[in-house]
């Protein structure tokens, strides 16, 4: 959690000690299918007012509540389908990402939790490198919401082979996270004056810029 580089080390996640007791006693002592449980739930975390990444008890369950009977006890073919779902899409292999969908849906997962890993990957596999992979994340999303289980699955499905055959780029993710570090380790960096605002006539003859150059 604290590894910044193979980690969630850079994005200030706060794990209070009655969720980490919940985890313990959801695992029972099982290391690897904890660390599943921390990652889902660092991915699935919102970003609160202050920006952290709060894993409260609640989201647990949530995560918890995602496996049924036709998944194994210990909750790792859970994890490991999600995981051959999300390989194959950032791997651009829309059929093997279709099948892991399927074998999820079947098993008795939870298609909106789908939706939501859609939208992550749009975000952060997809990129910029095509813009509406988003909005069609996005609206699948809503669709299911709307038109429940029977079509939703199938709009889902549209999304993940979109998401699958896009062009991929993680520029974003990357220098987004440069940035936040950057951010905290120079908290107190001064604006240059040169982007200061320059309310007044005086701070225009200080050097402070007040006019927004334009792009060329």
């Amino acid at each position: 959690m604290q590894d910044k580089t193979r980690g969630y080390g850079d994005q200030d996640i706060v794990l209070p000690d009655e969720t980490r007791r919940a985890i313990a006693e959801l695992v029972n002592g099982d290391a690897r299918r904890a660390l599943n449980t921390l990652e889902m739930m660092a991915d699935m975390a919102e970003v609160d007012d202050s920006g952290k990444r709060v894993l409260l008890p609640a989201l647990l369950t949530e995560i918890a509540g995602e496996r049924s009977a036709r998944f194994d006890n210990k909750g790792d073919r859970f994890y490991d389908l999600i995981s051959a779902l999300h390989k194959s899409v950032r791997g651009s292999a829309p059929d093997a990402a279709l099948y892991w969908y399927a074998r999820i849906i079947t098993a008795g997962g939870d298609p909106l939790y789908v939706a939501r890993r859609c939208l992550a990957i749009a975000s952060e596999d997809v990129g910029n490198a095509d813009p509406r992979a988003m909005q069609v994340a996005i609206a699948a999303w809503d669709c299911f919401t709307r038109v429940g289980p029977a079509e939703g699955e199938r709009a889902i499905a549209q999304a993940i082979v979109y998401l699958a055959c896009a062009p991929k780029s993680n520029a974003v993710y990357t220098a987004f996270k440069a940035a936040l570090a950057d951010a905290r380790e120079r908290p107190d960096y001064d604006v240059p004056v040169h982007l200061r605002n320059a309310p007044t006539k005086t701070d225009e003859r200080d050097g402070i810029w007040s006019g927004v150059p334009l792009c060329p």
